[in-house]
C-alpha cells in the first residue's frame, strides 16, 4: 500500500505504511495529519482509518471522535515530490 500525508500543507508521499508508523513516531504526522491513498475517495484524519487508530491509539479516538474533515487540494498544494492527484 502507498500512502500521501498533507504535513503544513504540503503533500508527502508516496510512503509504505511503515514510513507512516515512522513518521508519526518522528512527530512529523500526528493524530490530526491527513492521510490518503488509492481507493479511498477523500482525503481522513490519521485516527480515522482504522489500520492506524488500532495500531497507535488502540482504537479510542477512532471509536470517540466525530468524522474529521475531508479535503479536496488543488494540484498547487502539493509539494515537488512525485504527486499524486487528489481524489
Amino acid at each position: 500500500e502507498v500512502w500521501y500525508a498533507l504535513v503544513q500543507q504540503e503533500q508527502l508521499g508516496p510512503m509504505t505504511f511503515e514510513e507512516v508508523l515512522d513518521f508519526y513516531y518522528k512527530d512529523i504526522i500526528s493524530a490530526s495529519t491527513l492521510l490518503w491513498r488509492d481507493g479511498m475517495s477523500n482525503w481522513l484524519p490519521i485516527t480515522h482509518i482504522p489500520m492506524f487508530a488500532e495500531l497507535l491509539f488502540q482504537g479510542t479516538y477512532f471509536e470517540n471522535t466525530p468524522p474529521g474533515p475531508t479535503l479536496d487540494l488543488p494540484s498547487a498544494n502539493l509539494n515537488k515530490q512525485k504527486r499524486r492527484p487528489c481524489p
